[in-house]
Formats: structure tokens, C-alpha cells, sequence
């Protein structure tokens, strides 16, 4: 393990922040608007087809039904994407975790790392924040990309909470990002506690 200072633990805290920040106050709060946007659209293709409307040959209600579908069409696009931008942005918290763990510990062996824990008494236990940052978080960022597999199976045992009700699809909430922040966060803070003496 590299000799730890201050301006480590300052880094490696800021990181997760960053991350953090951007995904939850850059990036997630552009999926604020949607339902506006989706009515714009909508009013606009009704008003493009009122430029077309002959009423010799349309009823009242001609674009309405169109206009009412792009506007549903524009909503659940987005809404899709909405998911898959949350589903994603986990897989960034955890492989920023494994960028910083690989600098600190100097090894990717996670045998290592553990007893180095264990050797500053900081609790790799199984509910231990090590533990849901290591292996609960890891399970999900696989699970995101691979789908199907130990994984996933795994994840659904321990967080059945992070699925559609019945399924295997995966639907990770803003509060569930916020979730794992705070225990990496908690989870650094002790270990440079112990670390830094």
C-alpha cells in the first residue's frame, strides 16, 4: 500500500463527490423537464397539422389523436432514458471506486486489499461498508452491463429493492445513488482514519 497523506484522502473524498455531483446535479437534472417538453411537442405537431386542415374535408379533431402520440412517444423515450442514465452512472461510482483502490492499495487482488484492511482494524465484515462498496456494488455495476449471471443473482438475493417488482430488470433510483455516495464516503473516511494516523 503507497504511503497515505492528507491530500489522498482529500482526493480520493473529492472523487467520489464529483462523480456524485455530476451525475445527480449535472447530468440527472437535465431529465427534469421532460413532461414539458413532451406537452411542447405535442402542442406543436397539433399546430403543425392545423396548417394543413381543410374543413370541407377534416373533422374538429383531425391531428389531435397524432399530435397527443408524439408527445407520449417523446415522454417515453426519454423516460427510457432516464432509467438507463441512472442504471449506467452506478457503473461510474464503482469503477471510480476501483480506479482509487487500485491507486491506494497498489493491487487489484482483492485478497490484498481485504488484509490490509484488516491488518488497520477497519470492519471488512459481511454488512461492513467495505463489503456493500466492494461486492454489493460491484454485483450491480456487472449486473447492469452483463445482464444475466452470478452477479445478478447475487444482487437480487441481497437487494431484491433495486428490481421491477417480478423481474430481472434492474431500475436503479436517484435515492439509490445518493445510497452508495454516502457509504463510500463513510467507507473512505474510516479507512483514512485508520490509515492516517
Amino acid at each position: 500500500m503507497k504511503h497515505l497523506y492528507e491530500i489522498d484522502k482529500i482526493d480520493t473524498i473529492n472523487n467520489v463527490k464529483y462523480v456524485s455531483d455530476t451525475i445527480i446535479k449535472r447530468l440527472y437534472s437535465s431529465f427534469d423537464s421532460v413532461d414539458a417538453e413532451s406537452q411542447v411537442v405535442e402542442e406543436t405537431a397539433y399546430q403543425n397539422s392545423a396548417k394543413s386542415f381543410d374543413p370541407e374535408t377534416m373533422g374538429e379533431t383531425h391531428g389531435l389523436e397524432e399530435a397527443f402520440q408524439e408527445g407520449v412517444s417523446h415522454y417515453l423515450i426519454h423516460t427510457h432514458m432516464k432509467q438507463e442514465f441512472l442504471n449506467s452512472s452506478i457503473t461510474w461510482l464503482f469503477h471510480q471506486f476501483e480506479r482509487d483502490c487500485t491507486r491506494i492499495f497498489q493491487t487489484e487482488d482483492g485478497n490484498v486489499k481485504k488484509s490490509k484492511l484488516t491488518a488497520l482494524n477497519v470492519d471488512t465484515s459481511p454488512n461492513s461498508k467495505w463489503k456493500i462498496c466492494n461486492s454489493e456494488l460491484r454485483d450491480l455495476a456487472n449486473a447492469i452491463k452483463h445482464g444475466e449471471g452470478k452477479s445478478l443473482n447475487r444482487l437480487k438475493s441481497a437487494q431484491p429493492n433495486l428490481f421491477k417488482s417480478g423481474t430481472n430488470q434492474i431500475e436503479v433510483k436517484v435515492t439509490d445513488v445518493e445510497r452508495y455516495t454516502k457509504t463510500l464516503l463513510d467507507f473512505w473516511t474510516d479507512f483514512f482514519n485508520a490509515a492516517i494516523r
